[in-house]
C-alpha cells in the first residue's frame, strides 16, 4: 500500500466506513475503492474492517492500529511535501542511491536527473548493483536508497518500502516462435522450452525457480548471463524464451522480439526502498519526498 491508498483507507475511516461516500470525496469509483482495500487485506493476510452483508462496518482491533500509523504516516508525509515548497531550501550531504542496471532507463534516468539538477548542494552517488547486493547494502547502511523491482526485501523489519511503480513479468521472444502468437501465455507452456534467465544473484532468478517448482514444470535453462539485454538478444531469431519484467520495454526496441504478457501475471512492482533507523537527515527526507513526487508526475 502506497501513500495514495493510505490516504484512500483513512477517508473510508472518516467516512464512518461508507464507500459511496468515500468514493466520492475522493474522487474514484467505488469499485476500484472497495478492490484496493479488499486486496490490500488479502496480500497482508490482515482484515482491517468489521463487515455485514458485504458492507464495511467497522474497524477491527488490527484496523485501529493501522489506522492510528496511517495518520502518523500522512501527517509526516505531509509536513515533507510543505517543506519541498520553501522558498530558499538548502539541503546539503551526501546520498547514496542504488540501482539495479537494467532498470536504469528513461524513467528512472528523469527521476534522477531532475533530482539532481533541483538540488545542487546535495552530492548524490550511484551504486549500480543486483538486487541481492543491493539489499544487503541498504541493511549494512552503506545506501541511503534502493530503487528495487519486487517486494522481496531480505530482511522487512529493516527496510521500509515505497512502491513507485506497478509492473509485471512478460515472456520475451523471437517474432518466429511458435508461442509469439498467442495473447496470453500459461506457465505450462513453458514446460520443456528452451529458457535464457538472469543468473543466481537476481532476485528473479529464484523467484522463477520457485514459481517452476509450483506449476510442476521444467524449461531446460540453458544459460544464465548477467544482462537484461544480452538476455534479450538472445532470443532473437532461435527457440530461446526469457522472462523479464515489463519495465524494459520502454528502453529496447527490436522488431524481431515480441513480448508475451501472462494469463496468471506474476506482479513485480518498483519500490524506493529506505534502511530504517531512528533519526533521518533533513537531505534524506527532502530525497524521499521528492522521488515520491517526481515518480508521480511521469
Amino acid at each position: 500500500m502506497d501513500i495514495k491508498h493510505l490516504e484512500y483507507f483513512v477517508e473510508v475511516v472518516k467516512s464512518d466506513c461508507n464507500l459511496s461516500v468515500a468514493s466520492k470525496n475522493l474522487g474514484i469509483s467505488q469499485p476500484a475503492l472497495s478492490a484496493t482495500i479488499k486486496n490490500f487485506e488479502q496480500s497482508k493476510n490482515v482484515t482491517l474492517f468489521v463487515r455485514s452483508k458485504g458492507r464495511l462496518q467497522s474497524l477491527t482491533p488490527t484496523g485501529e492500529r493501522f489506522y492510528s500509523n496511517a495518520l502518523t504516516l500522512l501527517e509526516t508525509y505531509s509536513t515533507m511535501i510543505e517543506d519541498l515548497k520553501e522558498k530558499t531550501p538548502h539541503f546539503m550531504g551526501v546520498i547514496r542511491i542504488g540501482i539495479p542496471p537494467f532498470l536504469a532507463g528513461p524513467i528512472i534516468a528523469t527521476v534522477l536527473a531532475r533530482l539532481i539538477e533541483d538540488n545542487p548542494s546535495i552530492r548524490f552517488e550511484l551504486v549500480e548493483a543486483n538486487a541481492y547486493d543491493l539489499n544487503k547494502l541498504l541493511l549494512l547502511n552503506e545506501l541511503d536508497f534502493a530503487i528495487l523491482l519486487q517486494s522481496n526485501i531480505l530482511n522487512p523489519d529493516a527496510i521500509t518500502e515505497y512502491k513507485l511503480k506497478d509492473s509485471e513479468l512478460l515472456a520475451f521472444m523471437s517474432v518466429n516462435h511458435p508461442l509469439a502468437r498467442e495473447t496470453k501465455l500459461t506457465w505450462k507452456q513453458l514446460d520443456g522450452r528452451s529458457m535464457v534467465l538472469f543468473n543466481e544473484g537476481f532476485m528473479i532468478y529464484h523467484h522463477l525457480k520457485q514459481l517452476f517448482k509450483k506449476e510442476n514444470i521444467s524449461p531446460r535453462i540453458a544459460l544464465t548471463p548477467s544482462s537484461w539485454d544480452f538476455l534479450v538478444l538472445m532470443t532473437k531469431g532461435t527457440n530461446f524464451i526469457t522472462i523479464l519484467p515489463a519495465n524494459i520495454k520502454p528502453i529496447f526496441h527490436d522488431d524481431g522480439i515480441i513480448d508475451v504478457p501472462f494469463e496468471n501475471p506474476v506482479s513485480w512492482n518498483v519500490f524506493l526502498c529506505q534502511p530504517q533507523k531512528s533519526n533521518y537527515s533533513h537531505a534524506e527526507q527532502h530525497v524521499l519526498a521528492s522521488i515520491i513526487e517526481l515518480m508521480k508526475e511521469i
